[in-house]
């Protein structure tokens, strides 16, 4: 109930009260999404550092791109620097998809995403990686990009 402005004058108590009511269950920000966003970054990042784990000490792949001179070791501060870059770039496209179509922002956001995804798989082909680098790449690229679409995109 809204006392009128003449009550609230007269009577400096009810003031307070009302005013301590606004100050406990008044608006506060959400950190829900940012917390939620920000996770997600971090799992993604995680999933990387557990691949690169994987694939190079366990199984004793050579995550090396490219032939002869030009040929470069992929390890694991690449790995982590990559994902936590594209994890930040994912959320920044999402928070300007959802300032700029409102209701429909994280649509256009998840059908963006999946086709960046698709065309990052582009890479390891282009880049001349052969036989278990190539699987090993496109499963990396494969489970950080569905990490970061799906707990990015989530409602919180």
């Amino acid at each position: 109930m809204r006392m009128p402005l003449i009550w609230i004058e007269k009577h400096p108590i009810e003031k307070w009260k009302r005013m301590s009511q606004t100050i406990t269950t008044g608006v506060r920000p959400k950190r829900g999404p940012q917390l939620w966003r920000a996770g997600t970054v971090l799992v993604a990042t995680a999933v990387a550092i557990v691949a690169w784990l994987i694939f190079v000490p366990v199984i004793g792949i050579d995550l090396a791109v490219g032939s002869g001179l030009t040929a470069q070791t992929i390890g694991l501060f690449q790995f982590i620097i990559v994902s936590f870059l594209a994890g930040g770039a994912a959320w920044a496209l999402l928070a300007i998809c959802e300032r700029l179509f409102r209701r429909r922002g994280r649509l256009v956001w998840r059908i963006t995403a999946w086709v960046v995804l698709a065309l990052s798989l582009l890479g390891p082909v282009s880049m001349a990686a052969f036989d278990g680098v190539l699987a090993a790449l496109v499963v990396v690229h494969l489970a950080v990009g569905s990490v970061l679409i799906l707990g990015l995109s989530r409602r919180t």
